[in-house]
């Protein structure tokens, strides 16, 4: 991976997290209704997230689940589980 695809990979990650969707309407409501602290700590959160699907995805995650399958079904699992 050179510089320049680091760069734009990093540019259209600013540019999803920056776009209004869902992520963002929960922290709005979160903080509206629990205050500060809490918009604080769901923000902390989707940024970890965000950190941590930027660090899977420069790792090459997907050739990992070539060799190995069943491990995509559980990352799928987990997260729908993360999701509910």
């Amino acid at each position: 991976m050179t510089i320049e695809h680091l760069i734009a990979f990093n540019i259209a990650l600013l540019a999803a997290i920056a776009s209004p969707g869902p992520a963002l309407l929960v922290a709005i409501q979160t903080t509206l209704s629990s205050g500060r602290a809490s918009g604080i700590a769901i923000g902390c959160g989707m940024g970890l997230m965000a950190a941590v699907w930027t660090l899977m995805a420069l790792l090459g995650l997907e050739a990992v689940f070539q060799f190995v399958p069943w491990a995509y079904a559980l990352v799928r699992t987990i997260g729908a589980c993360y999701l509910l």
